[in-house]
């Protein structure tokens, strides 16, 4: 229920987004776990590219670049950091990833688009941006 509800919401902003222009999107893939207590987040993209999302930006005019799920390499035995803080190296290793393939799609034209359930990696995503667009 609350994955349709969220594919929904998401379905209806990228839609109004698109509709006011004509954009060139690349999409990443990121399953990854690793921050997560609950289990499953890693499927977060196979189950968005199933609603039909990339199909979607296509009808509605959108150049895109799909550049697949990325998979990541586990750091093992990781300690938590300060008791607070889970798998800090591979969410950096996997942000490091992130931003290196997203600045390479904004270099070539693209907006980038990371589909994941693990919202720890945004950080790449955007940093990636970043490097081209300093003001972000």
């Amino acid at each position: 229920m609350f994955l349709s509800s969220s594919l929904s919401h998401l379905r209806t902003q990228l839609q109004f987004i698109l509709e006011k222009s004509v954009c060139s999107m690349a999409v990443i893939g990121a399953p990854f776990s690793r921050r997560q207590k609950r289990k499953g987040v890693e499927y977060g993209p196979a189950a968005i590219r199933e609603t039909g999302m990339m199909k979607m930006l296509s009808n509605l005019g959108c150049g895109l670049k799909d550049f697949g799920d990325l998979s990541f390499t586990p750091v093992p035995k990781e300690d938590l950091y300060n008791n607070l803080t889970a798998n800090r190296r591979s969410v950096g290793l996997t942000s490091q990833e992130l931003s290196e393939l997203g600045s390479r799609a904004v270099s070539g034209g693209y907006s980038c688009v990371t589909v994941s359930g693990d919202h720890s990696l945004a950080i790449g995503t955007i940093s990636g941006h970043a490097r081209h667009c300093p003001d972000l």
